[in-house]
């Protein structure tokens, strides 16, 4: 027979493992994450909302949840940034297409947290890396952090620094599905 659960009181952003029952017989499990809280975000709903965001150097943006992707080509950002992805009611997360590239003067953390990456079949090298040619002595990076993210079709890796310095203080992918 079918049923029905109410979790109430869980924390945002969080991963859980649900274990379902029949008596003392496990009958399945599921993972689920919560989703991020997100008032007061700068929500974009398009490629050019996107490449805008980063010329702004706007601190946290929503991605719109959509059906097709955002390609955005090779996007710089030159400042720290949150991206969090807005699920659709299937649980999709909306898809940034192409790389981002850190310029020279780009300071602060990375985070993104429930959104697709997507380098297009591999077209794209690397979701994140220093803009080639971007003549930096040095990139700092306090932290580049992936959450709850797919990544995936790019054809090099995962981060790239075309030759330059680039200090990481931390990189996480925490829950996170990474193909290639």
């Amino acid at each position: 027979a079918a049923g029905a659960a109410t979790i109430e009181s869980l924390t945002a952003s969080t991963r859980y493992d649900f274990t379902l029952y029949f008596k003392s017989a496990n009958r399945g499990q599921i993972e689920a994450w919560t989703r991020p809280v997100t008032d007061g975000l700068t929500r974009v709903a398009s490629s050019a909302a996107i490449l805008q965001a980063f010329k702004d150097k706007a601190a946290k943006i929503l991605v719109a949840a959509s059906d097709t992707a955002y390609p955005i080509s090779q996007a710089d950002l030159s400042s720290g940034i949150e991206i969090y992805g807005e699920e659709n009611t299937a649980g999709t997360k909306p898809t940034i297409q192409g790389e981002i590239h850190l310029t020279k003067d780009f300071s602060g953390n990375f985070y993104a947290e429930s959104v697709t990456f997507d380098g297009n079949g591999q077209d794209y090298g690397f979701p994140l890396q220093a803009k080639n040619g971007g003549g930096a002595s040095s990139i700092t990076i306090g932290e580049i952090h992936y959450k709850n993210c797919n990544i995936t079709g790019y054809s090099k890796g995962l981060l790239y620094e075309w030759g330059q310095p680039m200090v990481i203080g931390s990189l996480i992918y925490e829950g996170c599905y990474i193909t290639d």
